[in-house]
């Protein structure tokens, strides 16, 4: 009743099972405020649905078991019709979806609360029977907006640890859009008057989360408000404090907060919502006994962790039998990683697919949940012909996307093949800029790293070759463009450039700001032989720097045949416009124990007087 009225079809639910009605009731409420709420709802009621249907049709089950389980077991595979399970799985990997906002976003999530507020309903009146056979049910109507928000308002005022959480939750889902908005704004250039509603968003969600946590009311907003600290959203924050919220969680038995904890252990680290590590975590011995907790709650991502732990024997007996078991599990709650690690086992010969094309599926939902390492296993599948046919354009579409993404496997494959064509379409230039976003990323394995230097040797190779052709054609004028050549000797200064992983890399082309500015250095450099104005000590010090990235730049001293100019003051051979002054090795009055005026510091006789000689 704190939830407000119950509708129509809510109180229709409620007249064949209190606990569904109330469920359905939630859901409602939920379903314009914080959808992916509605679809974790909707969740829980599928899961009572299943076990309601099973009694009705006087199946034996056992109580403790998951979803997952409750689905894949032999009562319910024999009793339920195809199309009731198969909703009921969609309504299993929608919630576990949702309920992991962590590791990406839904797409049209609104779309979905309402499509599984709507499957849920009709699988109740279809296969439920009714308390009273003479009474029909109402048609599905999705709930208004406004009585929903004036609803939760009304809750709030009553204090209702429930409608305080998700109040929470809808405030945290209306900074993660702002946040997402300012994003887009930034890369279109524009101000960055977002920040403040971001920030104001994600501490009026912790205030909620604090009011419904109050006296241990509501344990998830507690693991809400761990998230909070841990990933900085709040002014006051501390991941210290966050991992203390986890366990005080953990130990309400909130199984979420279990197996953050657990991944946390497996690791060694402390990793916040975007992967990126804030702090040691220490307590690593539980590792196993919170990851299996949470998975007998049908935690995706502890299922996931326990896959890893069997697979290499971390903590645990080596299993691959039993990592297989735990990453089908995952998989097929919908967990976008388990996805990719499952394939992944398939093709490194654990296990036998469950079905002809099941490895190419599993990849391919997988890249579309966002998981860019899948790229490069898909351009393998299609291009080996793996449980598909062999298709080489849809394998190098597929490369492409990684690239795209920034995949470093995908990336590096890309290298290869293009060096192993060794042809007039080779692009060395997008070699070079593919293999620092390797190189430059923070958190590139030693391994992938490696290769990245291996291939970057062999692309810098072929950008000196075209450059010296290109310096032998301006030497004798036939060099029509030359900003072909300018931007070879730019990507040289970048490959060459100090290698610093702290440097922010995803920038335009993936380099980051240290090499682009060396790169920028070569390009004045080269720039600076071309001006008669430059002075001579700069001049020698741009042919050192140049004689540093082309072997045997000296050889190309087009420079210095400015010395014999005819009548129009150039040389003929000379790059300078006419009225230029060409550039003269000696001024006049200089002796042969004076410094040489080409800035090499050392005495004109045994410099450019001897090398006249």
């Amino acid at each position: 009743h704190l939830l407000g009225p119950r509708s129509r079809c809510a109180t229709f639910v409620a007249s064949g099972s209190p606990t569904l009605g109330y469920l359905f009731h939630a859901a409602e409420t939920s379903l314009h405020e914080i959808p992916s709420h509605t679809l974790t709802i909707v969740r829980s009621c599928g899961v009572i649905f299943a076990k309601e249907y099973l009694r009705q049709n006087s199946h034996a089950f056992d109580e403790k078991i998951d979803f997952c389980g409750l689905l894949e077991s032999s009562p319910f595979r024999h009793a339920a019709l195809r199309t009731v399970r198969a909703d009921l799985h969609w309504i299993r990997t929608k919630g576990n979806r949702a309920a992991h906002p962590e590791k990406g976003l839904l797409d049209r999530i609104d779309e979905l609360a309402s499509e599984a507020l709507e499957k849920i309903y009709r699988l109740i009146v279809l296969h439920l029977a009714s308390p009273d056979p003479g009474v029909s049910a109402p048609k599905f109507v999705l709930p208004d907006e406004d009585g929903s928000n004036r609803m939760c308002g009304d809750a709030v005022l009553r204090d209702d640890a429930d409608a305080q959480y998700r109040l929470g939750l809808r405030a945290k889902s209306a900074a993660r859009t702002a946040a997402e908005a300012l994003i887009a704004e930034i890369a279109q250039g524009g101000s960055m008057i977002l920040r403040r509603e971001i920030s104001r968003g994600y501490e009026d969600a912790n205030s909620w989360f604090k009011r419904a946590a109050r006296d241990n009311r509501k344990p998830e907003a507690i693991y809400e408000m761990a998230h909070l600290q841990i990933d900085g959203y709040v002014s006051d924050c501390d991941y210290g404090r966050g991992v203390r919220l986890l366990y005080d969680a953990e130990k309400l038995g909130v199984a979420d907060a279990s197996a953050t904890l657990g991944l946390f252990a497996l690791v060694g680290k402390v990793i916040d919502s975007h992967g990126i590590m804030v702090g040691a975590f220490e307590d690593r011995g539980r590792a196993q006994e919170w990851l299996e907790y949470a998975a007998s709650h049908g935690n995706p991502s502890a299922l996931n962790g326990l896959m890893k732990m069997y697979l290499d024997g971390d903590g645990v007996t080596k299993d691959t039998a039993r990592a297989l078991g735990y990453a089908r599990a995952a998989a097929d709650a919908g967990f976008p990683l388990a996805k990719l690690n499952l394939a992944g086992l398939y093709m490194s010969g654990v296990g036998e697919p469950r079905e002809l094309k099941e490895i190419a599926t599993l990849l391919e939902e997988a890249a579309a949940d966002g998981i860019r390492e899948a790229f490069a296993y898909l351009h393998a599948v299609y291009g080996q012909g793996l449980g598909v046919d062999a298709d080489s354009k849809k394998a190098n579409e597929w490369l492409e996307k990684g690239c795209k993404a920034g995949d470093a496997n995908a990336l590096l494959v890309w290298t290869d093949n293009s060096i192993r064509e060794n042809n007039a379409n080779r692009e060395p230039r997008r070699e070079v800029a593919s293999l620092l976003r390797v190189i430059d990323r923070q958190y590139t394995t030693e391994e992938l790293r490696r290769q990245a230097e291996e291939l970057l040797s062999l692309s810098v190779g072929e950008i000196q070759r075209r450059v010296a052709i290109l310096l032998s054609r301006l030497v004798n004028s036939t060099l029509a463009e030359p900003e072909e050549l300018t931007s070879l000797l730019m990507y040289l200064g970048v490959a060459a450039a100090e290698n610093k992983n702290d440097e922010p890399v995803e920038g335009v082309n993936g380099w980051a700001s240290h090499r682009s500015m060396e790169g920028l250095r070569i390009v004045k450099a080269f720039a600076e032989l071309s001006d008669p104005q430059t002075p001579a000590k700069t001049r020698h010090q741009s042919i050192k720097l140049l004689s540093s990235l082309v072997p045997g730049f000296k050889r190309w001293d087009w420079f210095r045949e400015m010395r014999s100019s005819p009548a129009d003051g150039t040389s003929k051979n000379s790059p300078l416009k006419g009225g230029q002054a060409p550039y003269q090795d000696k001024a006049p009055g200089i002796g042969r124990n004076d410094q040489c005026p080409c800035g090499s510091g050392r005495k004109f006789k045994t410099c450019c007087h001897s090398k006249k000689l």
